[in-house]
């Protein structure tokens, strides 16, 4: 494998692309870095945000490289959207690429353009109906204070399934 490669708006992608990069000893660069820097079918390992059900990135990346793995970071605890539910069904890969799952977080103020709309949009909505539910459950509860609040779940050892597949050598 050449590199780990990612996109990134709000930091969170970027800071677990620095992490494994220093754990496995592969350089981190952006999608567009990776573009001029690697070869057209280069294996790497792909980390995306999640937004509406898909990882931002992914197609441009499967389009040039080879994806041997894609961690989608997203600000849920557990894993959702069209990339994981396809994994699921196929045991953990899709198109040849183990797919893992790393809970960033939300920072709504760093979102910019059409995104931060998107988000704001959400951030009402759901909030909304969060807040007037009578009965939330812990998750619900963790998602009401994510989105009012922001939150920060980036940490080493969230990279632990990452980590032994590239020890039992990917």
């Amino acid at each position: 494998m050449k590199a780990i490669v990612y996109t990134s708006e709000t930091g969170h992608t970027a800071r677990y692309a620095a992490l494994l990069s220093k754990e496995i000893g592969l350089p981190a660069m952006t999608l567009q870095q990776a573009k001029k820097a690697l070869r057209p079918k280069d294996e790497i390992f792909y980390l995306g945000w999640l937004m509406a059900g898909g990882v931002k990135g992914y197609k441009a990346a499967q389009k040039q490289f080879t994806l041997r793995g894609v961690a989608a970071v997203g600000m849920a605890p557990a894993p959702n959207g069209s990339l994981w539910d396809r994994a699921k069904q196929a045991g953990g890969t899709v198109d040849g690429a183990r797919i893992f799952y790393l809970q960033g977080g939300y920072a709504g103020d760093r979102l910019h353009g059409v995104h931060r709309l998107m988000m704001k949009t959400m951030e009402s909505s759901v909030g909304k109906k969060l807040a007037a539910k009578a009965n939330r459950t812990p998750e619900e509860d963790s998602m009401l204070s994510l989105l009012r609040d922001g939150g920060d779940f980036v940490r080493e050892e969230n990279l632990s399934e990452i980590l032994n597949w590239f020890a039992q050598g990917c």
